[in-house]
Parts: C-alpha cells; sequence; structure tokens
C-alpha cells in the first residue's frame, strides 16, 4: 500500500487517472481521456470545434463571394440589355438610311428615264 506521499507523487505526475486542465478549452479532464476529449466536441477549442470553425468561416466566405458573383452578374446583364437596345437602335437607323438611300436610287433611275 502506498503511503499519502507515494500517492500524492504518483498522481501529481504518472497516474493516468489523475485530472488535469484541458489547456484549449479549461476543463477539467482524466489524463488518460485526454486525447478523446481534445477530438470531441465537448472540447470547445478542440480538433472537431477548430473544424467547424473552419469551416462556418469557408461558408461565409462562399456566400461572400457569391453575393459578389450574383451582383455583378445583375451588373452584365443590366449592361447587356442596355447594349441590345443600342443595337436595335442601330440596326433601325440602318434599315431607315437603306430604305432613304433606296428611294433616292429610284427617285434618280426614274429622272433617268424620263431624260
Amino acid at each position: 500500500e502506498m503511503t499519502a506521499s507515494e500517492l500524492e507523487a504518483h498522481q501529481a505526475e504518472s497516474c493516468a487517472h489523475r485530472m488535469v486542465k484541458c489547456e484549449a478549452c479549461q476543463d477539467q479532464v482524466r489524463l488518460s481521456d485526454m486525447q478523446a476529449h481534445m477530438s470531441s466536441l465537448s472540447c470547445e477549442n478542440g480538433v472537431l470545434h477548430k473544424k467547424v470553425r473552419r469551416l462556418e468561416k469557408q461558408i461565409t466566405s462562399t456566400k461572400d463571394k457569391l453575393e459578389k458573383l450574383e451582383g455583378e452578374d445583375k451588373v452584365t446583364k443590366d449592361k447587356l440589355q442596355r447594349l441590345e437596345g443600342e443595337k436595335k437602335s442601330m440596326e433601325e437607323e440602318v434599315n431607315r438610311l437603306r430604305a432613304q438611300l433606296q428611294g433616292e436610287k429610284a427617285a434618280r433611275e426614274e429622272e433617268r428615264a424620263r431624260a
């Protein structure tokens, strides 16, 4: 049987059942359970919580990029509509000018025919 001082020394240094403070979350955890604690959801600064926070940041970043692209897409669609309107106006002007030239050509040919 161990003396009180031997028991204290054993628990202070090598006992797997001694309670230690988790450096990540400050919880009191049995030394033998520390690895499982750090990789579980019970440790707020453990591996799983860090993965969750990293994924949440990636999700936020992806949402921000998507919103930016949607905004750029709206600007692009507005520009496209404006350019399509300008193209339509130019096509109408070309058709008007062609009709005018056709009319002038017909008038000249009629004058020639009379002369």
